[in-house]
């Protein structure tokens, strides 16, 4: 942030708009996330990889495939990590593994209650910990995730130097948050947006930018709008943010079911298009508007007026 506050990313930090943001704690990411020594490399852990779907000869699970017999997970996962620089791959013993994560969740509150002690020192007030992890972590890449989770918020209620809290929470209990402006950054590889912003789907943000700019346009005028024009443009917004949703440029980024991500940006920047150039025309389509309003019915409550 600009200027750097002085707790850094241990207290919220208030923004120009006056949205309120929070800081991800580092250290308590790289306990987890870190290929090194995050917990979920531990040998004990369950292998994602290692399934009947694939194990098994292709006759005695060919009923479970989907059409064609491609072979996928089935859920069937009987290893455990062992060793990641080899293949080799040893039974997996599920109390063992549970035990383990009880052994972790004990390591890490320990380590985030010395952090917090060291650190609410240092800059002479509360420190807030800002620990956020991906809900698919828990329970699918780390299948012992939740067993871990629940185990850390049993010691953290036990252990006098911690308390956990919700955001809400957490700034309401916090000091006047310092203000600045937030640097550009991300959760994903290297801190920034470079997982995002690649030769592989660098093609989709001059169509995102513009469909953005004419979404504030047509917003502007809202107040001259029709019932039938007002829901085409709180659509219009709807099929703008499914546009925008970062997981399309991800998929782009990582190979993995490209044609899919490629559909679905078309696909909602074209319905955009569409309900942009019937509102611009004043001939919005009630039956076309009406079908896609059924498909996608997020944000129902959504105020056209948040883009002008």
């Amino acid at each position: 942030a600009c200027p750097r506050p002085l707790p850094g990313t241990y207290a919220p930090l208030r923004t120009g708009s006056g949205v309120l943001a929070l800081g991800r704690d580092a250290d308590s990411s790289r306990q987890v996330w870190s290929a090194a020594e995050g917990y979920p490399g531990d040998p004990h852990y369950r292998e994602y990889y290692r399934d009947q779907g694939f194990d098994l000869p292709l006759d005695q699970v060919r009923e479970f495939l989907p059409s064609g017999g491609t072979r996928t997970h089935l859920g069937l996962k009987y290893y455990r990590i062992t060793d990641p620089r080899s293949t080799r791959r040893e039974p997996y013993n599920p109390d063992v593994a549970r035990a383990r994560a009880r052994e972790h969740a004990a390591h890490f509150v320990r380590e985030r209650a010395a952090q917090a002690r060291a650190v609410s020192e240092r800059i002479g007030q509360q420190a807030l910990l800002f620990a956020p992890y991906d809900a698919e972590l828990m329970g699918h890449w780390w299948y012992e995730g939740p067993d871990w989770l629940g185990f850390v918020l049993d010691e953290a209620a036990r252990e006098p130097d911690l308390e956990a809290v919700d955001p809400i929470e957490a700034i309401g209990s916090t000091p006047r948050a310092a203000e600045g402006r937030l640097h550009p950054s991300s959760w994903g590889e290297g801190g920034y947006s470079s997982f995002w912003l690649d030769p592989s789907n660098d093609w989709i943000y001059r169509h995102l930018n513009h469909a953005a700019e004419r979404m504030q346009a047509l917003s502007r005028g809202r107040e001259r709008r029709g019932p039938l024009e007002m829901r085409a443009l709180a659509q219009a917004g709807r099929e703008l943010l499914l546009s925008q949703a970062s997981d399309w440029a991800f998929i782009m980024r990582t190979g993995t079911l490209v044609p899919y991500a490629v559909r679905r940006t078309e696909l909602h920047l074209g319905r955009f298009r569409r309900l942009a150039d019937g509102l611009a025309e004043g001939s919005v389509d009630p039956a076309e508007l009406a079908e896609w309003e059924e498909v996608d019915r997020i944000f129902p409550g959504l105020d056209p007026g948040l883009f002008a």
